[in-house]
């Protein structure tokens, strides 16, 4: 299991605003990412943060509301104009359009209540109107092109804007909700965190840093104006960077950064729904996290929905332990309409393809990284079997380990996507299977 910080307190309910602004000066964290001692001028601290250990002290009570100025350490500059402008940003890209559906300070909602009414008992903002999931690039920390849309598609996936030099609104958000997905029967989304700070947030600075509270989680930077498209695309208000010494532009060395601080949910269906504002609780990501998946199921639970997905199987999926590059066994079972498997992915390997008797190499251009498959699937058992046909998992993130359990997942033509366990065996395993075979 990947190791996060764990808050001692979570933050109080969330305020009825989308946006707020929170700054910082350039010294705020340290070079290698990691996350120090830093004290608001209500006395908020956000801690020292890692891995092992993290405490977040309570951020209610005098808190200002979301679309004001956030704490500044004491004695810095106020620049409520920036936050005025985020706030009148998020209104003219229509962030203030929700419908307030709160839950009653439990972290459930009322339960009764939601399973009457699919809109009642959130613990976010239910939008009026969903917007679909956002089409950017940006790069990730391994240097490498992150298309937004094609690596989350059809996933539950949490999107925020911030910064790794931000007091409080960031390292609370990062560590409220790593602390909810550690929690049992909690879903996997991927989350993907957007510097709005590029200048300072280095990718391995960025990489150090979301490591505190989830190796996994994807972070992303590129150019000023790409940061900016990105954040347009999903409807946010444009960061700003407001210089704190008296110096302007390039010549600045302490700013602050004024951003959107709600973490935008899109769900298997491929629209934002709900939305969640900074004071969002551990407990409420519990409780929304799980119901998302049900409500708006486009492919809840791993499969696209509907008939064509109920007809697609996968399973006794095995690989080999290894540093660099394995190949994945599995048997398909399809109980309806040929099908073709169009596509895989998964967190370990940056590339996935499928060789064997029959099967197209592919073209120069997808060789680096990425997907290579197709392959038919008729009517049937489709078995990927040793010294057959086979799936690859290549340029490994990681070395795999015998024991672990990965999850990779298959793209259908038809029957959409299913994520499918994978068990890494040690090599007298691997001998034992591949002789039953």
């Amino acid at each position: 299991m990947t190791a996060r910080a764990t808050p001692d307190e979570d933050p109080t309910s969330p305020p009825d605003d989308l946006t707020a602004h929170d700054r910082t000066t350039a010294d705020a964290t340290g070079d290698d990412g990691t996350v120090g001692d830093r004290t608001t001028d209500e006395g908020h601290a956000a801690g020292d943060l890692d891995a092992a250990d993290s405490s977040i002290d309570d951020t209610g009570g005098d808190d200002p509301p979301l679309g004001q100025t956030a704490a500044r350490p004491a004695g810095g500059p106020s620049i409520g104009w920036v936050a005025a402008l985020i706030a009148a940003t998020a209104l003219v890209l229509g962030i203030g359009a929700v419908v307030a559906v709160q839950g009653s300070g439990d972290g459930g909602g009322d339960a009764a209540t939601a399973d009457d009414d699919p809109d009642a008992g959130w613990n976010g903002a239910l939008l009026a109107e969903p917007t679909p999931r956002p089409a950017f690039t940006l790069t990730d920390t391994a240097g490498r092109p992150y298309d937004f849309t094609a690596e989350t598609q059809g996933r539950l996936t949490l999107l925020f804007f911030g910064y790794t030099s931000c007091p409080d609104v960031c390292p609370i958000h990062m560590a409220t909700l790593s602390a909810a997905l550690e929690q049992p029967g909690m879903p996997d989304p991927i989350v993907v965190f957007v510097t709005t700070d590029p200048a300072r947030d280095t990718p391995e600075r960025l990489r150090s840093w979301l490591d505190n509270f989830g190796t996994e989680f994807v972070g992303l930077t590129g150019t000023p104006e790409e940061i900016a498209a990105a954040e347009d695309a999903a409807g946010v208000a444009r960061s700003l960077v407001a210089p704190t010494d008296g110096t302007t532009g390039a010549d600045a060395d302490e700013y602050e950064v004024g951003h959107a601080a709600q973490i935008i949910a899109y769900t298997p269906d491929d629209l934002t729904h709900v939305q969640y504002p900074f004071g969002v609780r551990r407990q409420d990501w519990q409780a929304d996290l799980p119901r998302m998946m049900s409500t708006w199921d486009g492919r809840a639970d791993g499969t696209s929905g509907g008939d064509a997905a109920a007809s697609i199987t996968v399973g006794e999926a095995w690989a080999a332990a290894d540093d660099t590059v394995t190949a994945v066994y599995f048997t398909v079972d399809n109980a309806g309409e040929d099908d073709r498997l169009v596509a895989a992915a998964t967190d370990v390997a940056s590339r996935v393809s499928v060789m064997g008797p029959g099967v197209a190499m592919p073209t120069e251009g997808e060789t680096e990284a990425g997907s290579a498959v197709d392959l038919d699937i008729p009517a049937g058992e489709t078995g990927l079997d040793p010294g057959g046909t086979h799936m690859m998992l290549e340029q490994l993130t990681r070395p795999l380990v015998a024991g672990e359990q990965i999850t990779v997942r298959l793209t259908f033509a038809d029957a959409g996507e299913v994520e499918v366990p994978v068990d890494i065996l040690d090599w007298d395993e691997v001998a034992e299977r591949a002789g039953e075979r």
